[in-house]
């Protein structure tokens, strides 16, 4: 399975709990429609959520109710008032690779920092995951259209490898335009089985 996920925004070296939301917060709407338009992982969460739905519902049921019970029965990860929904877990045995084009407002010859790329890239790796304790939380709490927290990885080192192009950002929304830190990403994710599991015809 692959795609791609957008991020328009901050993205500052060693973020805090607020950086990390603000990027996860950018990228739970995007893997809510993977699972709701990818047609396997759409057709694998109806068949989870079937007989719930029919149980709850009756005949009446549609697949958009069956979707919706698949995946809150995977979204089983409570965390202060968060019920997370990771699209990569270790129980499926997943690799996941990401092709990262990186463009931020940079001095021509400033393009490339390695350091400053490192903390940055911290930074996204902490987001893409599901926060392990309350701490990672902080005082965020889940918005209305944000239960379940839809997020890519289950833990980060699921990450088998990345590829990384940096740019220059030539186009920066005005209220940005003196901010080192506005970033815009595209990520591509590339998700392969690597052992034969219930889920594996699904990434395949």
């Amino acid at each position: 399975m692959e795609f791609r996920l957008l991020y328009q925004g901050i993205l500052t070296a060693n973020g805090d709990v607020a950086d990390k939301f603000a990027i996860r917060r950018q990228f739970h709407p995007q893997l809510r429609n993977l699972c709701s338009e990818h047609p396997l992982l759409r057709s694998q969460l109806i068949a989870w959520g079937h007989v719930e739905a029919h149980q709850t519902l009756g005949d009446s049921f549609t697949s958009d109710d069956a979707l919706s019970y698949g995946v809150k029965r995977l979204a089983d990860t409570h965390l202060n008032g968060f019920r997370f929904m990771p699209i990569s877990r270790k129980e499926w045995h997943l690799r996941c690779s990401l092709d990262v084009l990186f463009l931020r407002r940079e001095k021509p010859g400033k393009v490339f920092m390695r350091g400053d790329i490192d903390n940055r890239f911290k930074t996204l790796f902490d987001a893409l995951q599901m926060p392990i304790q309350g701490q990672d939380i902080g005082r965020e709490s889940p918005g209305p259209d944000e239960d379940p927290f839809f997020i890519l990885l289950q833990e980060d080192d699921l990450i088998a490898d990345v590829s990384l192009t940096t740019d220059r950002l030539l186009d920066v929304p005005d209220a940005h335009q003196y901010s080192r830190d506005y970033s815009v990403l595209v990520i591509g994710v590339k998700l392969q089985p690597t052992q034969r599991t219930g889920w594996s015809h699904v990434f395949s």
